[in-house]
């Protein structure tokens, strides 16, 4: 809890569905409920033939309550979802709360756990007289069609709601198709007075442009970064202001401070954007670490820092962050076979020209069929997403040692028929599209993306119109290459027998062999001729790959020997 004493009032749906209480249910099949079980519905993992498994709450033995659209929707109208489903609007209502008196800051929490698809907010209302709401959308950074955490913690600031009222109206739900949403373990806390969090640290303007995880150096350009600040207290928070430290590899390269323009009243959030004056001048790991302050003391200094980390590189420009993939996002063909006209991309828009695109890289999800074709795309925008002024495709073919499973992950290089030139300020989509037939492409993706940089090709426009659309905020492991040297995958084994990536490292390398290889040994050598580390193996056969861990070992350049039945081969890793 973010309070500061017992709770004033909770509720952990020990006794059933609390007497007093009010399951508002539009539809008339789909009413909030009681109940130890998860989703009874056609997407719950036994295709409605059992319950899924319910909330991992703190008393979920016990009971909680659920909202389960997928299965009144289910049962009720049948499949498939994209043509029978229909929008069930569903909330219930506490009866009045008495806290026995009125309190400055008070905060409603409760924990959660839910999913749900054709993006929707999940609302709660809160009231002082039953008649004047005031709503908080509780779905947080999750993406469309992706679980949340569970359970997930709420904690929402309800005292501008209640003001100097003493009693409490609660009122929870939402209009959705799929899937469903279980809440358990309520509570109205009293809050701090002050208390502000740095609740997000941006390292580049979201809302008026891109917010890149790894940047070309020739790319870079001045730094604008931004704080968005959330007043958990009870009290007016007034001359908010940020300190910042820019710091590459630990070390800092520029530090400053900026202001809020407006005061920040009780559960209200404000951003704010400030232009450093500093562009990065050398490759390396970069993070903004940021403080925010105001007039009052702040009683709770534990979350008044934040940071964002990104890097600059020699070559690669990139969206998704590679240690904290948690979805496959795909473009599959429908259930007779047929091609849908899907894809996934990321938009970029160079700061410089002068340079071109060389290749991709692709982190391919486990899910993917091995032996599909895709097809490698960059496209050229004019005035928005959908004004495709040039484009340029290639042809690849996945094979099993392209594809990712397990903890670990790598990109695979693809590289491009032709070079794509890239002129200043001009957008660009990478992306990847399927051949067609009953294959399956999936790629490791990111969610909570703020500045919505996926792009994604079919059928999202009016009536069903197939174009380029944006808004999404799942990042697909997708990247560009500008090295005019880079060598794919195919190339690498063909010159040494073997392919290492990713290639900087920091945690684990794959090594893919050439086929029929009958590799003995791999070893982690350092420049000195030392050996570091080295793992046996008996690999014989096709496409055959080993996961080399390097987890401990310190940054600089090695050597990866790879010795087979015939000879010793030899390639560079650079430990980052």
């Amino acid at each position: 809890t973010r309070g500061g004493g017992g709770a004033l009032w909770s509720e952990d749906f020990g006794g059933g569905f609390p007497a007093g209480w009010v399951a508002d249910d539009v539809s008339g099949i789909c009413p909030w409920k009681w109940t130890t079980n998860g989703s009874h519905g056609n997407f719950n993992g036994t295709n409605a033939a059992g319950y899924a498994a319910p909330i991992s709450s703190t008393t979920a033995g016990n009971g909680f309550l659920i909202v389960d659209a997928d299965s009144a929707n289910h049962f009720n109208y049948g499949q498939p979802s994209g043509t029978t489903y229909q929008y069930l609007e569903s909330y219930f209502a506490t009866s009045a709360i008495d806290l026995g008196a009125s309190y400055s800051s008070l905060l409603l929490e409760f924990e959660q756990s839910f999913r749900f698809n054709n993006t929707l907010d999940l609302v709660v209302q809160v009231s002082s007289d039953s008649t004047n709401w005031i709503d908080y959308n509780v779905q947080g950074g999750v993406d469309n069609n992706t679980a949340s955490d569970d359970p997930d913690l709420v904690s929402i600031n309800i005292s501008a709601a209640v003001g100097a009222s003493q009693v409490v109206y609660l009122r929870i739900g939402w209009s959705a198709r799929v899937y469903f949403w279980m809440i358990d373990d309520m509570r109205i806390v009293e809050g701090l007075d002050n208390d502000l969090e740095l609740t997000k640290a941006y390292h580049g303007d979201v809302v008026l442009d891109y917010q890149y995880s790894k940047i070309p150096l020739e790319q870079a350009t001045e730094m604008v970064v931004g704080a968005a600040v959330t007043n958990f207290g009870g009290v007016t928070q007034t001359n908010v202001t940020v300190d910042y430290d820019i710091l590459r590899d630990g070390n800092s390269v520029s530090t400053g401070t900026f202001s809020f323009t407006n005061d920040i009243v009780a559960a209200d959030t404000d951003t704010a954007w400030y232009s450093t004056g500093y562009t990065p001048d050398a490759t390396g790991n970069y993070e903004v670490q940021m403080t925010v302050s105001a007039d009052n003391a702040d009683e709770n200094p534990a979350n008044q820092t934040a940071s964002s980390e990104f890097e600059v590189t020699d070559f690669v420009f990139a969206h998704d962050y590679d240690e904290d993939f948690d979805v496959q996002v795909y473009g599959q063909d429908d259930a007779n076979g047929d091609a849908n006209p899907y894809g996934h991309g990321n938009v970029f828009i160079p700061t410089n020209g002068g340079s071109a695109i060389y290749a991709l890289e692709a982190a391919f999800g486990a899910n993917t069929t091995p032996g599909t074709s895709v097809i490698a795309e960059v496209h050229e925008l004019g005035t928005s997403i959908q004004d495709i002024v040039d484009s340029y495709q290639t042809v690849f073919d996945i094979t099993a040692a392209h594809v990712n499973g397990g903890s670990n992950f790598f990109f695979t290089t693809i590289l491009l028929e032709e070079e794509v030139a890239l002129n200043a300020g001009v957008g660009y989509i990478i992306a990847l599209q399927s051949e067609g037939g009953t294959d399956e492409l999936w790629l490791l993706g990111n969610t909570g993306d703020e500045d919505f940089s996926t792009a994604l090709y079919g059928p999202y426009g009016t009536g069903g119109a197939i174009n380029w659309y944006n808004g999404w905020n799942h990042t697909p492991g997708l990247r560009m290459n500008i090295n005019p040297n880079v060598v794919g995958v195919e190339e690498m084994i063909a010159e040494s027998g073997f392919a290492i990536y990713p290639n900087p490292a920091s945690h684990n390398v794959t090594i893919t062999f050439k086929e029929t290889s009958e590799v003995r040994n791999i070893s982690l050598v350092n420049l000195e001729g030392r050996i570091i580390r080295e793992v046996r193996v008996n690999s014989n056969s096709t496409g055959s790959k080993v996961e080399f861990n390097i987890e401990g070992v310190a940054t600089g350049i090695y050597f990866i020997n790879v010795l087979s039945v015939d000879g010793v081969n030899s390639q560079k890793l650079m430990i980052k």
